[in-house]
């Protein structure tokens, strides 16, 4: 029995009975005005504490012989502090058994009782010596016949507004108990009595504020020195460290003997309903016997203060229900019988079974632990924790679980440790989980993984990635698990494939909190080459995701190809960006993004496009009277470069471009323009030159236009880029050409005089 209603039991029942004492004085002897000098005296000689009565006695006769105080109040032992107080009581007394020097009341009444229970740092308390306690500061004997005077038959009690202050200076925390009613029926020697109680409890630590009740029936046994409660049933509900809402039930038997302070329990069962943040977690205890060794009692405490602890089998099972379907994971524990001693007990053999339902096939998993539990420090620690599960596989069939680890709660400090290794599926594995605090909790991992498929895992059809090909585009983003989200911690993975991209030495560190999720560093050997950056998603309305990204030597074809299906540029190179976005889907996001990137690759190609025959093309038409060549695109071809260089401005989804260029063997490239992200478009004017050094090379078309610069704007979505040439102009290019070519001949003289004649009259055709 906790220790608050242990002493407020006895404290209650010492009040009372100074009480009644302080009556039956004054109904034996009828004077009530010598009542109040005579109840000091005793109580002072007696206990060596002050009993304070303010007013008059009054007594009454009919209908029933009555006594009424006025305030009462009693201090400490030995000293002048207030130990306890009342505002008002009435005893009502049966008048034939008092000719017989026995006390029967018919009815006490108690209002307004204020009372503050002490247990010092040594273990003594302030009521010992109320309580026949030996060895107790100013404990005087029994005087002979005392115990035949204070035979009680008490019809019933009634108290109300009562307060109680438990301080416990030995484990530095404080109780209240306030707001308390207590209503009975008859308390007699070996006499069971209806019991009713309410109260409001609140303690500092563990942090406690709940509204409390409790009945059942209560049969005082003196004569063993005993009470015994049955059909208890009692409800608490309110809020327990950082949890609100927090429900508990309770039902069972308990023998309690008082001098001993042993306690055994019988039928017990306890319901504990826990609000979380994203659910439920509903628990129940059953325990068909439980004792507690009293002091001086057989198996009981040793010299050393410890007690022993005897149970049959003890169950546990709980169900924690979580997220907007409304999963849950079912377990049950079972305790062996044990015997132990306080404050540390030991139980080996624990094992359990969890189920989690919510699809389809259910998740299950058996678990075994030797239990160690530190009763004064308020810690549970799970040792040689075995786990073996089967869990579903996303893509059919199941996936095998195998791991050891250790756990360990301390309950004061609500602060949870978790350490696992094992193996799952294809993955080994070694991780760290740290809670703190139970209600707004704050979580700190570690997960060192040796190798993952996340792939594998991915529901048999879902898409690799989410883009408007794969029909996720439009697909709101969920993410409200972080607004309760406080965690820090760190992941590293020797190999990783996700959304058919591979990794390796991934390195990545996660901090969340109010909201907003941080991953730095963030960095991974991807295709070749380095990768690293940052990223941030913010749980915002819209949500709102920043990266920014570094790589440095990696293959881009190969990487496009994995995560796309598709290789829309290769080479390698350097890639920088940081771009930002905010919007409730992915398409949104990609019409909403701001930043900027820039691109530096070698020996590559664009692939939808070939510049160089488009440029082919172009001066086939030529002389043919043809103003313009247009075109589209496919995905076999390609523009290859040694070269490609360009930095873009990104505004709402649409990447800007002023400074694009391009080498190859036969071109140089030069090229503006805009691609419009959220629609997958492209806008851009290219312009390839001829190089002059062809020698041969690039066939007879090109061969015509060295030098030349052809223009050619790339319209249209990126997987069908159209293109059109603008072949008059060409044609006028060329012309002006040939034109400047036989003006340089004419200044060297070695042009004939006929053709000399004809330049001068088309001299100034084209301006020149």
């Amino acid at each position: 029995m906790p220790g608050w209603v242990r002493f407020g039991m006895f404290a209650l029942a010492a009040v009372a009975g100074l009480l009644l004492a302080a009556v039956a004085f004054v109904a034996l002897t009828f004077d009530a005005e010598d009542f109040k000098s005579l109840a000091i005296e005793r109580v002072q000689r007696e206990y060596q504490r002050t009993l304070a009565i303010a007013g008059e006695v009054e007594l009454r006769f009919l209908p029933r012989l009555e006594v009424e105080l006025g305030a009462v109040s009693l201090s400490e032992s030995g000293r002048g502090e207030p130990f306890a107080s009342v505002q008002s009581a009435r005893v009502s007394l049966a008048p034939w058994p008092l000719l017989r020097r026995q006390l029967v009341v018919d009815r006490l009444q108690v209002q307004g009782l204020r009372a503050t229970l002490v247990r010092h740092a040594d273990g003594r308390t302030n009521v010992d010596d109320l309580l026949g306690e030996r060895g107790a500061p100013g404990a005087a004997p029994a005087a002979p016949g005392a115990a035949a005077a204070m035979r009680f038959d008490v019809a019933g009690v009634s108290v109300g507004d009562a307060a109680i202050t438990f301080d416990d200076r030995l484990q530095g925390r404080r109780f209240v108990l306030s707001k308390a009613t207590l209503e009975t029926g008859r308390l007699a020697p070996g006499m069971a009595g209806e019991l009713r109680f309410t109260g409001h409890a609140a303690s500092t630590q563990p942090l406690l504020d709940v509204d409390v009740e409790l009945s059942g029936r209560w049969l005082p046994e003196p004569g063993q020195g005993r009470h015994v409660f049955s059909d208890i049933r009692g409800a608490a509900s309110g809020r327990l460290g950082a949890l609100a809402g927090v429900k508990l039930q309770l039902a069972g038997h308990a023998r309690v003997a008082l001098q001993s302070r042993g306690v055994e329990l019988e039928g017990v069962e306890l319901v504990l309903q826990l609000p979380l943040a994203q659910g439920r977690l509903d628990l129940q205890v059953q325990a068909p016997r439980l004792g507690l060794g009293g002091r001086g009692e057989a198996g009981g405490a040793d010299e050393s203060g410890m007690r022993s602890i005897t149970a049959a089998a003890i169950v546990a099972s709980a169900v924690l229900q979580w997220g907007p379907g409304q999963a849950a994971l079912r377990a049950r524990f079972t305790l062996p019988p044990f015997t132990a001693s306080t404050p540390r007990i030991s139980l080996p053999g624990v094992a359990g079974e969890l189920n989690v339902e919510g699809g389809a096939p259910h998740a299950q998993a058996r678990v075994s632990a030797n239990l160690h539990a530190d009763l004064q420090a308020r810690t549970v620690e799970l040792a040689q924790w075995m786990t073996t599960a089967t869990l579903p596989g996303a893509q059919g069939g199941t996936v095998a679980l195998n791991a050891q680890g250790q756990a360990r709660v301390a309950l004061d400090t609500e602060a949870l440790d978790v350490q696992l290794a094992g193996q799952l599926d294809e993955s080994r594995f070694e991780g760290r989980w740290g809670l703190r605090g139970f209600g707004a909790s704050a979580h700190d991992f570690e997960l060192e993984v040796d190798r993952i498929d996340l792939d594998r895992y991915r529901a048999a059809g879902a898409p690799a990635a989410a883009g408007p090909e794969a029909g996720g585009a439009d697909a709101p983003l969920d993410l409200s698990a972080l607004r309760e989200l406080n965690a820090s911690g760190r992941v590293r993975v020797g190999t990783l494939k996700a959304a058919g991209v591979a990794a390796q030495q991934l390195r990545a560190d996660l901090r969340a909190g109010a909201g907003r999720l941080v991953v730095e560093p963030l960095t991974a050997e991807l295709y070749g080459g380095h990768a690293s950056g940052s990223l941030t998603l913010e749980a915002g309305s819209p949500p709102r995701l920043a990266t920014q990204q570094a790589w440095s030597g990696v293959a881009l074809g190969p990487l496009l190809n994995d995560a796309l299906g598709r290789e829309t540029l290769t080479g390698r190179g350097t890639l920088t960006l940081d771009v930002a976005a905010q919007g409730a889907t992915v398409a949104a996001l990609k019409r909403a993004l701001e930043g900027n990137a820039r691109i530096e690759l070698r020996d590559g190609s664009v692939r939808g496009i070939n510049v160089a025959q488009v440029v082919r093309g172009a001066a086939a038409l030529l002389g043919r009277g043809i103003d313009a060549q247009t075109g589209t695109g496919s995905a076999a071809e390609a523009t290859g470069f040694s070269e490609l260089t360009g930095s873009f401005r990104i505004r709402g989804g649409v990447a800007h471009n002023e400074d694009l260029r391009a080498k190859s063997p036969l071109l140089r490239v030069s090229g503006s323009g805009d691609i419009d992200v959220g629609a997958g478009r492209i806008d851009v004017l290219v312009k390839a030159t001829v190089v002059e050094t062809l020698q041969g090379q690039g066939g007879p078309e090109l061969q015509s236009l060295r030098g030349l610069t052809v223009p050619v704007r790339l319209v249209g979505p990126l997987d069908a880029v159209g293109y059109r040439v603008d072949a008059a102009s060409l044609l006028r290019d060329l012309a002006r050409r040939k034109l400047q070519d036989k003006l340089e001949d004419k200044a060297r003289g070695t042009l004939p005089p006929a053709q000399q004649q004809l330049l001068e009259k088309f001299k100034g055709l084209f301006g020149k």
